[in-house]
C-alpha cells in the first residue's frame, strides 16, 4: 500500500519532470539544435498535432495546448506563415493540419526528445526503462480518470 510519504516523494518527482521537460529554455534548445525557429508554444503546438496523426481541430488545440481560442488562432496562423501547418474550416470548426514541412518538425522535435532522454538515462538497463515507461504509461491512464479537482478537504470551523 503507498504511504503519504511515497505519494508525496512521488508529487515532488512528478513536478520536478514536467517542470524541467516543459521549462521554455528546455524547449527553446531543443528546437534551435533541430533547426526550427519556434517558441515553447510553437514546440507544442506542432508535438500535440504531430501525436494526433498530424492534424487537430483548432478547439482541441487550443484545450490541450492551455491556450484561448483566440491565442490557439494567432498560433496556427504563426504556424502557416512559417509553412509548417495549414487550417481548413469544415462548417463550424477548424482543422490545423501539418504540412510536410510541419510533419518534418514534428519528427525532428520527437528525435531530439528522444536523443534527450537517451542523454539522462545511459546507464539504465533495458528493463528499467522498460519498466519506468510502463508506469508512466500507467500512471497517464490512471490519472486520465480521476476528477481534474482534488476533493474538498473539511475544516473544522474554530469556535
Amino acid at each position: 500500500m503507498t504511504t503519504d510519504r511515497d505519494t508525496a516523494r512521488l508529487l515532488d518527482a512528478l513536478v520536478g519532470l514536467v517542470t524541467v521537460w516543459t521549462d521554455a529554455r528546455v524547449q527553446s534548445r531543443i528546437a534551435a539544435a533541430v533547426g526550427l525557429p519556434l517558441d515553447p508554444t510553437a514546440i507544442r503546438a506542432v508535438y500535440l498535432i504531430g501525436a494526433r496523426g498530424g492534424s487537430l481541430g483548432s478547439t482541441a488545440l487550443a484545450e490541450h495546448g492551455g491556450l484561448t481560442r483566440p491565442t490557439a488562432s494567432k498560433l496556427v496562423t504563426r504556424l502557416e506563415e512559417l509553412g509548417l501547418a495549414t487550417r481548413e474550416r469544415s462548417g463550424r470548426s477548424v482543422e490545423v493540419t501539418l504540412t510536410p514541412a510541419g510533419s518534418g518538425a514534428y519528427a525532428s522535435l520527437v528525435e531530439a526528445g528522444t536523443a534527450m532522454v537517451r542523454r539522462a538515462v545511459p546507464d539504465w538497463s533495458a528493463q528499467e526503462t522498460t519498466q519506468f515507461a510502463d508506469q508512466a504509461q500507467r500512471f497517464l491512464a490512471a490519472l486520465s480518470h480521476t476528477t481534474a479537482a482534488p476533493a474538498a478537504t473539511p475544516t473544522k470551523e474554530k469556535p
